[in-house]
Parts: structure tokens; C-alpha cells; sequence
């Protein structure tokens, strides 16, 4: 299953009410605040998960099993919240 953060489904959802018909966005001052807030949070969430996916390949090819785990069932933990 492809999971979609509530980051990723807000952003979609505010582009959809500010999306004018010739493809220009149309905010609110109150609508580009939330726009750089979700962007942050979105910067933040796909940092983390690249620096646990490169982690995880480094504990791997380090042979440290016990390290690797950790690292993955973090990953799975950072997913489970993008359901």
C-alpha cells in the first residue's frame, strides 16, 4: 500500500480550492502561511525518512543485524503515520 501523509493530502486539498482555471494559485495570506507550514513539514518528513533509508543501508552493509533492525522498524514507525 502507498501511503499519503496528511501533509501530502492537505497540500493536495489546498491546491485544489486555490487552483484557478488557468493553472495559477490564488491565496489568502492565511492560505500561504499554511502552504509554508505544510511545505516545512513535508521538507521534514522526507529528510528524515532518506536519512533512516540512508542509515539503514549503512548499518546493512555493516553486517550490525541488531543496528539494521532498529533502523527499519523506525522507518515502519515514520509509514505507519503517512496510512
Amino acid at each position: 500500500m502507498i501511503g499519503i501523509a496528511p501533509i501530502h493530502r492537505r497540500l493536495a486539498e489546498l491546491t485544489h480550492y486555490c487552483l484557478e482555471k488557468d493553472g495559477q494559485l490564488v491565496m489568502t495570506s492565511q492560505e500561504r502561511d499554511e502552504l509554508t507550514m505544510l511545505l516545512k513539514a513535508n521538507q521534514l518528513l522526507i529528510r528524515k525518512m532518506d536519512e533512516f533509508r540512508s542509515l539503514s543501508l549503512i548499518a546493512y552493509e555493516a553486517g550490525d543485524m541488531d543496528w539494521h533492525q532498529n533502523i527499519c522498524k523506525q522507518i515502519d514507525d515514520l509509514e505507519a503515520t503517512m496510512l
